[in-house]
């Protein structure tokens, strides 16, 4: 017996922190996180990317790292979500006791990813110096054929997430 199965299409989502200003080897340290990112991307080319998080840098300056950051994003066909919603262009990073403003944290998305919309919330009660970011996304459905060599690799069904708990070697064995 078979059946289709209605899923998402595939999204890639990653979460970076890249080394502050200062950092002893920043520039390496960076370049090695965007090759490692990348050898995922060729991976999983078949999927949308959404790189997100606390890039430590402002994408508009001329630092190296920025243009690091900004290469990356042209060779993978990357927007950023600020300059798809130019009145969220702001500062992201904000700590009051310093008198310090900027904005270093960014989403990145393909091309393909249709973005609905993009904020930079500004909670009443906020412990972090960072603005929190959200993104809407639309994603289409699409219908396939369940594999059945993957589908034995499942051995039961996990409600939540536990990375603490996760069977390794299973998911290294299917994939």
């Amino acid at each position: 017996m078979t059946s289709d199965l209605l899923l998402c299409e595939y999204c890639l989502i990653i979460n970076v922190y890249m080394p502050c200003a200062g950092t002893c080897n920043r520039e390496l340290i960076c370049e090695e996180m965007l090759f490692n990112i990348s050898e995922f991307c060729e991976r999983f080319s078949d999927c949308h990317l959404v790189c997100a998080g606390d890039f430590n840098v402002n994408l508009d300056s001329s630092d190296v790292v920025s243009s690091l950051i900004c290469k990356f994003a042209v060779n993978h066909s990357l927007l950023r979500c600020d300059d798809l919603f130019p009145q969220q262009k702001r500062d992201t990073y904000v700590n009051n006791a310093l008198n310090h403003e900027s904005q270093i944290d960014f989403f990145l998305t393909s091309l393909t990813v249709s973005v609905n919309d993009f904020a930079v919330l500004d909670p009443d009660i906020n412990f972090s110096d960072h603005l929190p970011l959200a993104i809407s996304l639309s994603l289409r459905a699409v219908s396939i054929k369940p594999d059945p060599v993957k589908r034995r690799c499942i051995t039961r069904q996990q409600r939540q997430l536990r990375w603490d708990k996760a069977d390794s070697i299973s998911f290294h064995s299917c994939y």
